[in-house]
């Protein structure tokens, strides 16, 4: 019975990643409500969405998911504890929400696509938790293979989740009292402070890879345009902090690496 539970979800986490592809790959080649993802987003208008060059992202993120795919196909069944079969099940489930979102987002229904991906970070979340109670017994190849592709995911959905909610505010017409400018330099604190967490809390350098790799678009996007420059320097200014929170968690680890071998060898 095992056995049989493993072969499924072996071809559950195949077949849920390959359905993503497409759904993902029709929805602009169709394109899915005659509209292309980028078009969609168009419909949108707001000062936090950064440069289209910024979404080559999703390329990297669905090649590393694919190697997990064929990691969690490998090694399902062959840990002691279902690791593996925990995390399939959990990515499974993000590939289904992934294509939900797709669905959600095309149809021109930001309300629904906002749940849907709450949904998602939660499920991703969820794996991150897992991936960590793990963090000092992973392999280089669980690490290679687990780890970065879903840290790259995690990251990139809390950018996503932020954007989504601003696409959400536009097409409700709320504005709370606050500028466009205004609501841009907040979305992007919160992108950099959720950074600053994660590094200082987590020591997660791709979080901060993909965070500025997004902030950098925003940069682009808004000096491009020529438009909301203060926006530009906030996402600027974000940006040296997550410098500044790399280099203290650097030198934290560097004294921790230090200190240990020192209080062993005292005690």
């Amino acid at each position: 019975m095992k056995k049989r539970n493993d072969i499924a979800i072996c071809a559950l986490t195949a077949l849920s990643y390959g359905g993503m592809l497409i759904v993902n790959y029709l929805a602009n080649a169709l394109p899915l409500g005659g509209m292309s993802t980028g078009r969609i987003s168009d419909l949108y208008p707001n000062l936090f969405v950064p440069s289209g060059f910024t979404f080559s992202i999703w390329g990297l993120i669905y090649l590393m998911l694919g190697l997990s795919t064929v990691f969690f196909v490998i090694k399902t069944g062959t840990h002691a504890d279902g690791l593996y079969r925990k995390l399939a099940c959990f990515f499974v489930a993000s590939s289904f929400l992934n294509a939900g979102w797709i669905f959600s987002w095309h149809y021109r229904l930001p309300g629904l696509s906002l749940v849907i991906m709450i949904l998602f970070l939660l499920t991703l979340n969820a794996i991150m938790i897992i991936l960590w109670d793990q963090d000092k017994k992973m392999t280089s190849s669980e690490r290679i293979f687990l780890f970065i592709p879903f840290s790259l995911y995690f990251a990139w959905l809390n950018i996503a989740f932020l954007a989504n909610f601003t696409a959400l505010k536009v097409h409700m017409g709320w504005t709370w009292g606050v500028s466009d400018m205004f609501w841009a330099m907040t979305m992007i604190f919160i992108a950099v402070i959720r950074t600053i967490y994660r590094v200082v809390r987590r020591k997660d350098i791709i979080f901060s890879i993909v965070a500025s790799w997004a902030l950098l678009g925003i940069i682009h996007k808004r000096l491009a345009t020529g438009e909301a420059r203060e926006v530009s320097l906030a996402a600027l200014t974000g940006l040296l902090a997550i410098a500044i929170a790399l280099i203290v968690a650097g030198l934290e680890a560097k004294r921790n690496r230090v200190e240990g071998p020192k209080e062993r060898k005292n005690s």
